[in-house]
C-alpha cells in the first residue's frame, strides 16, 4: 500500500469511526429514559454529514473534499471551544481527553486532505 493510499483512507476510517459514535449516542440517547432533544438533534445531523462526507470522499468528487475539509476544520474548532469553555466554567484545567483526542484527528485528517487535494480535485475535472 503506498503513502497517497494510506493518506486517501485516513480521513475516511475518521469519517466512519465518527458515523458509528453517532450511532452510538443515538441508541444510547433512545434507550435512556431521560434524554435531550438536543443530544438526540446533533447525533442525528452529525450522522447525516458524516454519511454524506464519506459517500463524497470515497467517490472523489470536488464537493466532497470541500465538505470533509469543513467537517475536519470546523468540528476540531468546536471541540477547542468547547474543551475552553470547560476549562472557564470550572476555573481548572480538565481539558477531557476526548476533546484533545478530536482536536488531533481533525488536524490529522484536515492534513491528509491537504496532501491529497491535487489528487482528488483532478479526479473531478
Amino acid at each position: 500500500m503506498k503513502m497517497r493510499d494510506i493518506l486517501f483512507y485516513v480521513p475516511l476510517c475518521f469519517l466512519l469511526i465518527g458515523a458509528i459514535v453517532h450511532i452510538v449516542g443515538l441508541l444510547n440517547a433512545v434507550n435512556n429514559k431521560s434524554f435531550s432533544l438536543w443530544s438526540i438533534w446533533v447525533d442525528f445531523s452529525m450522522l447525516l454529514i458524516d454519511i454524506a462526507v464519506f459517500y463524497g470522499l470515497l467517490v472523489k468528487k470536488r464537493w466532497g473534499y470541500y465538505a470533509s475539509m469543513a467537517v475536519f476544520v470546523l468540528s476540531g474548532l468546536v471541540q477547542l471551544f468547547l474543551g475552553i469553555s470547560h476549562m472557564t466554567s470550572r476555573g481548572e484545567i480538565p481539558f477531557e481527553i476526548q476533546n484533545f483526542g478530536a482536536i488531533v484527528v481533525c488536524v490529522i485528517a484536515a492534513i491528509c486532505l491537504y496532501n491529497m487535494k491535487d489528487e482528488l480535485i483532478e479526479a473531478t475535472s
